[in-house]
């Protein structure tokens, strides 16, 4: 992520739209880099918004997968 923020680092807002996936998206070691990313002196980021699409809304195809596991678990 920060990689892709230092190609662009002149941009002083930024959004990025999330699923909601709490374990990939809602973490320490994302808040650090994005904590880390808003005090670089080399970059010109003043803000990060994080959006997050409505539960149930996202499809991936991992999705699928996940639904199988699931599905097993429960004995259906």
């Amino acid at each position: 992520m920060k990689m892709a923020i230092e190609r662009e680092r002149d941009m002083k807002h930024i959004i990025y739209w999330m699923d909601n996936c709490s374990g990939q998206n809602k973490n320490w070691c994302l808040f650090t880099t994005l904590v880390s990313v808003v005090n670089d002196p080399k970059l010109a980021v003043e803000d990060i918004s994080l959006k997050y699409f409505e539960a149930g809304h996202t499809f991936m195809s991992a999705d699928s997968v996940h639904h199988g596991v699931e599905k097993a678990m429960q004995g259906n």
